[in-house]
C-alpha cells in the first residue's frame, strides 16, 4: 500500500515513507508511546537476526515466529497511532496481545538477550493497553 501525504496532511510532518516515522514534534501526545512500540519493533527485528547463529534454533522456533509477529505488529501499530486511525485502540489492544505472547514466549530462555526482549515486549504489551484504555 502506498500512502500519500495528502491522504494524512497533518501527519505529513512525522512521515518519512522510506523508514517509518521521523522525528515527532516535544507535543505530540503520544510520542513515548511510539518511541517505546518502535523500540519493541526494533528489538524483535534484531533478536531475530542472532537466532541464525544461535546452536539451539530449532527448539526457538516459536520464538522466531513470535518475534517476527510482534515486530510487524508494533510496526502497524506506530502507523496507526500516528495517523490517528479509527481502529487505533482495537489494534493497540491486539498488539498488546502479541507482545505479551512473544515476552512470554522470550522468558522460556536464559540467555541475556531473550531475557532483555521478553522484558521489552512485555513493557509494550503494557503500554498497548493503557494506550488503547485511553482513547
Amino acid at each position: 500500500m502506498n500512502y500519500s501525504y495528502d491522504m494524512y496532511p497533518s501527519q505529513q510532518q512525522y512521515m518519512d515513507m522510506g523508514t517509518g516515522f521521523t522525528t515527532m514534534p516535544a507535543m505530540y501526545p503520544h510520542k513515548q508511546f511510539v518511541n517505546k512500540v518502535e523500540n519493541c519493533a526494533a528489538t524483535c527485528f534484531n533478536m531475530m537476526s542472532k537466532m541464525v547463529d544461535k546452536q539451539d534454533v530449532r527448539q526457538r522456533e516459536q520464538q522466531i515466529k513470535l518475534l517476527h509477529d510482534c515486530a510487524r505488529i508494533c510496526q502497524s501499530q506506530v502507523v496507526y497511532t500516528v495517523v490517528s486511525s479509527d481502529f487505533d485502540r482495537a489494534h493497540a489492544n491486539f498488539c498488546a496481545s502479541v507482545c505479551e505472547r512473544c515476552g512470554n514466549e522470550c522468558l522460556r530462555f536464559q540467555d541475556a538477550e531473550s531475557q532483555n526482549c521478553a522484558r521489552i515486549c512485555l513493557d509494550c504489551a503494557e503500554a498497548c493497553r493503557r494506550h488503547a484504555g485511553m482513547m
